[in-house]
């Protein structure tokens, strides 16, 4: 029975899939592979990958639809992809209205990727902010649909206590618990992306929610513990460029809550126009005789 169990599970998949194509969406610092992540997994070229995964490339949410891995008699997949969540250049004000405007809110996902690179060591705090973001961005978010893909497999060996301990923190800071069943390493080959397809489940009901603006806000006024809490955690303080991170941060918090304190005045002077009642003066000609 065990050993059918898979099999029915990807038989469902591929029957519902008949009809829809599976949807996903990555999450991830930026420069960290996603681009090329789903590029190997719709067996397309169609995503900007910076080889050096040194600075974000993507800037705005393009979509693609293709057979998983680019064999035709695969499911289909219809991927997102995504500014890097992290990139302190794009503010989260700014990604939230690029999901709003490139994705919109009666777009589903079936399926949220953590990607992440192989030489971080160490959970940095643009992986803390993916974390959060996709928990606090969409409607019906649960931890069974995530999974997690180690990029650059192919360059940085990988080892199961690095990945339990990697796990360990991103249920500390974001409280997001993943099994070591959600995670893959990709060594840049279709192969290595094949458990990623075989796990792939269709749910359709992630929806971007109706409250991001506030989800944003609440997410940026946390950042600033969080910067503290993983130097705390690390044995030491935070470094120069951190301390300005968060000034920075902080700058947009602000920026981001004026901006949203300015609309609702804005909406509610339309309420109230649209609630007096409107004043109609009809002019009629004069009944009497003309002389």
């Amino acid at each position: 029975m065990s050993t059918l169990q898979p099999l029915l599970q990807q038989y469902f998949v591929q029957m519902e899939h008949k009809l829809r194509p599976l949807t996903i969406i990555p999450f991830g610092a930026p420069g960290v592979g996603k681009s090329n992540v789903l590029n190997v997994l719709i067996g397309k070229l169609i995503f900007v990958s910076n080889a050096s995964a040194a600075s974000g490339v993507t800037r705005i949410i393009r979509s693609e639809t293709g057979f998983a891995l680019g064999v035709p008699t695969s499911i289909k997949l219809t991927v997102y992809d995504a500014p890097g969540v992290g990139d302190l250049q794009i503010s989260i004000q700014q990604m939230i209205l690029d999901l709003e405007g490139g994705i919109g809110k009666t777009v589903s996902f079936d399926v949220t990727l953590m990607v992440f690179k192989a030489s971080d060591t160490r959970i940095t705090i643009q992986e803390i902010m993916a974390l959060k973001a996709m928990k606090a961005f969409f409607d019906n978010f649960l931890s069974k649909k995530v999974l997690c893909v180690i990029t650059h497999c192919d360059k940085v060996p990988v080892t199961e206590p690095w990945i339990a301990q990697k796990l360990q923190m991103f249920n500390k800071y974001s409280g997001i618990q993943l099994g070591r069943d959600q995670v893959i390493l990709f060594s840049n080959t279709s192969d290595s992306l094949k458990p990623l397809v075989q796990k792939l489940a269709p749910s359709g009901d992630m929806r971007v929610k109706t409250t991001i603006q506030q989800e944003g806000l609440r997410l940026m006024s946390e950042l600033p513990n969080d910067f503290a809490a993983k130097a705390q955690n690390e044995g030491g303080k935070m470094t120069l460029e951190e301390l300005k991170q968060v000034k920075q941060v902080q700058q947009q918090h602000e920026e981001m809550k004026k901006k949203i304190e300015d609309g609702k005045v804005i909406e509610q002077k339309l309420r109230q126009q649209l609630a007096q009642p409107k004043i109609v003066i009809i002019q009629r000609p004069s009944s009497g005789a003309c002389n």
